[in-house]
């Protein structure tokens, strides 16, 4: 259900940050062009402590989103969103899932994953909740996102010694 980008997908990854829902909750630019597309792209082939992938419906095909993941510190830091029709589904917990292995496969010096969540994302926090994921206070933000400020609630999980997930 996870999938390498290619640069042909870079029309409908740009045509889905207009999506209300995309702009209240994530930090995604509105004004992201093709061309910034496929520098993150190029970005995210030399970095070792980067890795996205795009969502893709395990039933169509179709793409459904995307997923990045970060490294630093012992921490791997998640996010996701999905394109409005593919939401309410069970597939960003699915790619999460799906995440959290890799993570274990790939870095191994993994202690904790967590995500963070505007306040107010009900659907993510249950994304989270169903995944093992508990509120994490300490880790909490306040981040500048096109000139307002948002709170962000950070929910970790402890990556468990020999599980996939």
């Amino acid at each position: 259900m996870l999938r390498e980008w290619t640069v042909d997908d870079g029309p409908w990854y740009v045509a889905q940050l207009g999506d209300s829902q995309l702009q209240r909750f994530t930090t995604e630019s509105v004004t992201t062009t093709l061309r910034q597309f496929s520098q993150a792209l190029d970005d995210m082939d030399i970095a070792d402590d980067g890795w996205g992938r795009a969502i893709q419906d395990p039933d169509t095909g179709e793409l459904a989103g995307n997923l990045a993941a970060s490294f630093a510190d012992d921490v791997a830091k998640i996010s996701y969103w999905l394109a409005e029709p593919f939401r309410g589904r069970g597939l960003a917990t699915r790619a999460v899932s799906e995440a959290l292995s890799w993570i274990h496969r790939n870095w191994p010096g993994t202690q904790v994953a967590t995500l963070s969540i505007r306040e107010g994302n009900v659907a993510s926090e249950a994304v989270a909740s169903r995944l093992g994921f508990q509120r994490d206070p300490c880790r909490d933000e306040r981040i500048e996102v096109r000139g307002d400020f948002w709170n962000m609630q950070a929910w970790s999980r402890t990556q468990r010694a020999g599980a996939d997930n």
